[in-house]
Formats: structure tokens, sequence, C-alpha cells
């Protein structure tokens, strides 16, 4: 049913996804269509399980307001997205919600142990769903892709990605469409989709601290991906060999101060023992912060900049908070920096974003 959607239809359903619910008379002002185009394009779509009808009574005489909703049980879609030692899944339904999350041990370092470890969560996270309800996987790859799309440079950390053949691994894994990003475009995308309120923010960028520094970017509605699909990335501001406002510096600082973290899910609300060295790399990875805010502002533009990735929430509510006490100025006369704002999804954003993959190809 979905390959046979008219672009219409899609437009529709994308309308209904973002404002949640709304009336066939919003819907035929919104597309510029007749009331009585819009009634037999929902009709269609309702004899094929795309939506519930609510009914809301306003008050005034009459019938009450019958307003169209996503039928949540329609589509499903899988995310899975990387860490040092495990591979994490999450499961969306057709609004957008978490339904179920899973966790596997990344065990071997070749293509096609991550490949079957991925089809194992997947096959989990799906035994119970309806036929032919899954719309298909969503990889957030923690890297950049060469001169073509199926070449992944991983992350220097991740060495069970290094190899160029991963990407080709995973999409045979699967018999349903796996759609490939990296983390800083799917974040993006997962935050146009699901960020707190209707995202009229557009241009969007996406500032993602992982174990680097990436990034990713909504312009007219679509995320922007340059010549390679490598486009925003602000981590060339901090060159390698210096202090980065990275979790992977952001570990080696703290491992050098005698904690021992192995990877970012170790940095839980600071202990008094960790509290002065965390909070001394935040202060000085804020600063940084604020010199990419005024950067991402003076190349793009946006109408926000939203703080994510994988580090703990209250470390990015932390580095937007003192990245505003940097007070730089903006990058030309009467351009003010764009505002920074962090994300309410946390280090869960990664699956997250990877799951909504799947859904904004299909019908966003």
């Amino acid at each position: 049913m979905t390959a046979q959607l008219s672009q219409t239809e899609r437009k529709l359903i994308a309308l209904i996804f973002r404002n949640k619910t709304m009336a066939r008379t919003d819907l035929a002002e919104a597309t510029g269509l007749t009331g009585a185009s819009v009634t037999r394009l929902i009709n269609r779509l309702q004899e094929d399980g795309f939506f519930h009808e609510t009914r809301t009574r306003t008050g005034a005489q009459g019938q009450p307001k019958r307003n169209l909703a996503l039928n949540p049980d329609r589509f499903f879609s899988i995310g899975i997205v990387f860490s040092l030692r495990t591979m994490e899944l999450a499961l969306l339904n057709f609004r957008g919600a978490i339904c179920a999350t899973r966790h596997r041990v990344l065990s071997g370092a070749r293509p096609e142990d991550v490949a079957r470890a991925a089809a194992s969560g997947v096959a989990d996270l799906s035994r119970n769903l309806p036929p032919d309800s899954l719309l298909g996987v969503g990889v957030s790859l923690p890297g950049n892709f060469g001169t073509y799309r199926d070449l992944l440079v991983a992350h220097e950390l991740f060495d069970q990605l290094g190899d160029d053949r991963v990407i080709t691994a995973l999409r045979s894994a699967f018999d349903i469409p796996v759609h490939i990003e990296n983390d800083g475009t799917s974040a993006a995308i997962a935050e146009f989709m699901l960020g707190e309120g209707v995202r009229d923010e557009d241009p969007l960028f996406f500032l993602h601290i992982g174990h680097g520094v990436g990034g990713g970017a909504i312009l007219d509605g679509k995320p922007y991906r340059g010549a390679h699909g490598n486009a925003c990335l602000p981590g060339f501001l901090f060159p390698y060999e210096e202090l980065r406002p990275s979790g992977q510096d952001l570990l080696k600082h703290m491992n050098n101060a005698g904690h021992k973290i192995e990877d970012l899910d170790g940095l839980t609300q600071p202990a008094s023992g960790l509290a002065a060295d965390l909070d001394a790399w935040i202060d000085r990875a804020s600063q940084q912060i604020a010199l990419a805010q005024r950067a991402i502002t003076g190349f793009f533009d946006p109408a926000e900049i939203v703080l994510g990735g994988r580090l703990p929430g209250w470390i990015n509510k932390e580095l937007v908070a003192r990245a505003a006490t940097a007070r730089l100025p903006g990058p030309s006369r009467g351009l003010p920096n764009a505002p920074l704002k962090t994300s309410a999804f946390g280090p869960e954003g990664g699956a997250i974003g990877a799951a909504c993959l799947p859904l904004f190809e299909t019908f966003l």
C-alpha cells in the first residue's frame, strides 16, 4: 500500500503526523484541495487503516467536530544505534512513540557479526507485530561517508564498524528496506519530526555531541546531506590533536583525572568525587560550543540550533546554559547567533533518530 501512495496522500499523512490531529476542513485549507477531494482521499486511506477518527465537542450546538489521528498500530519502524560495547534498538509506532527497546552486546568485530546482532534484535522487537506493518530498519552510524554512500568512515573508537563492508552487510541482513544515515542527520530528522511542539523552526541545525562532534540540518522540511552525505559537520573547528567538546575527549579527561569510565553511559549524575573534574570539562567545552554556535550561524543561518547526542541530558543542559554566558557576537553585523536549545531526547535520541528514518522516508 505505501508504494502506491500519491504525493497528495503522503502530504495529508505528514500534516496529521506533525499536528497530531486535524479535521478535514483544516486539511483542505492546508493543502488547497477541495473538501470533496480531501474526503475522497481520506476515505481511501481510512479503508486501509491509516487513521482513527475522534469526535470533539466544542460546547456549541450541532454535530461534534470530527478529527483524524494516525492509527498507531498501522505501521512500525525500528532504529539501531551503536555505543562502544553495545547496539541499542528502539521500536516506534506510526505516531512516533517508543513501544520497546533492546540492547545487544557486540561480541564480534566483523561486519557479519554486527549484521547478525542487528538481525537478532530486530527479530526480537518485531516478533508480535501485525503482518506487513514493519516499514523498515533505520541505522544511525557514528561516522561519515566516503565519496560514495556505501563507504563508511567510522569514528576511530568503533573498530567493529571500520570495515568498508559494514553497510553492505547490514543491508543484506534484512528483506525489508534499510535506511542508513550518520548520527547527526538522523538526530536532526528526529528533532524535526518529534521534538517538543510542532517544529516550525526551519532551517533547523542539530549539533550532535557523541564520541565525536557532528551535526545535521533540516532545510525546507528535508535533511540537507551535501554531495556525499557529509554536510553540516562542525567538528573541523576542533582539531583532533587538541582539546575538543566531544565524548571521546570527555572520557579521556575523566580517565586522566583518575576516574575509570569506559563509555558515555557511565556518566550519570556525578557523585562528589566526579563533580569537580566533570565541571571543569563542561566549563571548557561550553565555551567551544559557543564558538560552534557562532560558526553554524554564519554558515547556515538556522532558525534554531539544538544540542544533543550521546551525552546525558543534564550535561547537555549545562553546556547550553554555560555557552550562553560566553556572549560571543554574531558572525556579522545585524545577525545575532541563532538560539541554542537542548534536545529533549537525551542519549535515547540516537535510537529514536534511527527509527524515524523509515517513517520519514516513507511518509514525510
